[in-house]
């Protein structure tokens, strides 16, 4: 895997006073459309920014890029190949920046 850190990004965590960045997988249910009730589990990447790194390393697998810690959720880990690209931007939102990454798809199961 790839990891790119593009500019921009270390300003915005020395500005939130945070260590890393933490990419977890949020879960939801949906039930594809149909009325059958089948329902279908998937999880979508969201980012943050974390202060500490509390026990975080069973959860997560650590990456560095640029000097930049980024800990991405095992699930999305498991995921990513060696050819693929992962690169946290920052995305700005009408007058205000947040974090945002490119190249974690969503997992349903």
């Amino acid at each position: 895997m790839k990891l790119i850190i593009e500019k921009g990004v270390k300003e915005y965590l020395k500005k939130h006073d945070a260590e890393c960045i933490v990419i977890d997988m949020i879960k939801d249910e949906t039930s594809g459309g149909c009325s059958c009730g089948i329902t279908k589990k998937y999880y979508t990447p969201y980012i943050r920014v974390s202060k500490e790194k509390d026990n975080m390393s069973k959860k997560y697998a650590e990456y560095e890029a640029d000097g930049v810690k980024v800990l991405i959720d095992n699930k999305a880990s498991s995921q990513i190949g060696n050819a693929d690209t992962v690169t946290v931007f920052i995305e700005k939102v009408f007058f205000s920046k947040k974090l945002n990454v490119e190249g974690i798809k969503t997992i349903i199961e």
